[in-house]
């Protein structure tokens, strides 16, 4: 999976699967229950302990939305 180009989004690990990566991207402080912009599902927030920050997983952010990255593909 590669990176969108003006995203906020990075690959980080999948603990559940060795040798797969998923998008992540920062979890906005005000938002209560993150979904996703296209099919409103919501996200799974995590703390990533390297970046010392929330983390919503499976997520790409643009223009301040947070996305699936194939939702976000579609959507364009």
């Amino acid at each position: 999976m590669q990176e969108l180009s003006g995203t906020d989004g990075q690959l980080d690990r999948d603990n559940s699967s060795p040798g797969r990566e998923v998008a992540s991207c920062t979890a906005e402080l005000n938002e209560v229950e993150p979904r996703c912009g296209v099919c409103r599902d919501r996200f799974e927030q995590f703390y990533n302990e390297e970046k010392e920050e929330w983390q919503l997983r499976r997520a790409v952010r643009v223009d301040g939305v947070a996305y699936h990255p194939m939702c976000y593909q579609d959507h364009l």
